[in-house]
């Protein structure tokens, strides 16, 4: 086995992994990861006070528009997020979180960072061993 295929391999495994962890916690809070992402995209872009559309938040989070419009759905059936016709194109619908949707969010953030700090403490040097291997 060729070490790029194993490193490969490794990541998917780290991947793979750290969305076990990512389920677990989130279990508790009745949303999957792909639906965490959503939020926490949102909650970013929503920060330079502009219109939010789904092909932009697609983009932002690197979730296809066709996944990230029936993950939008489910949200927006647990009042999360609202959808909203955009203004200056017929076609685009922008998002946004509502109160519950920001509050959630704002709550399993913090706690799936220090997750991900504790689960990736190494993986820079791991990272780092993998490139200069490759290189």
């Amino acid at each position: 086995m060729s070490e790029v295929y194993s490193a490969v391999k490794n990541m998917n495994k780290l991947n793979s992994e750290w969305n076990a962890v990512c389920r677990h916690i989130l279990k508790g809070y009745d949303i999957t990861y792909p639906q965490f992402r959503v939020l926490t995209g949102i909650l970013e872009l929503q920060q330079s006070n502009k219109r939010i559309t789904q092909a932009q938040l697609s983009q932002h989070i690197g979730i296809d528009v066709m996944t990230l419009s029936t993950i939008i759905r489910n949200l927006e059936a647990r009042r999360l997020l609202r959808r909203q016709e955009s203004r200056s194109d017929t076609r685009a619908k922008n998002v946004y979180l509502t109160a519950v949707g920001i509050s959630l969010t704002e709550e399993v953030e913090p706690i799936i960072d220090q997750a991900a700090e504790l689960f990736f403490e190494d993986y820079p040097a791991t990272l780092l061993k993998v490139l200069s291997k490759l290189s």
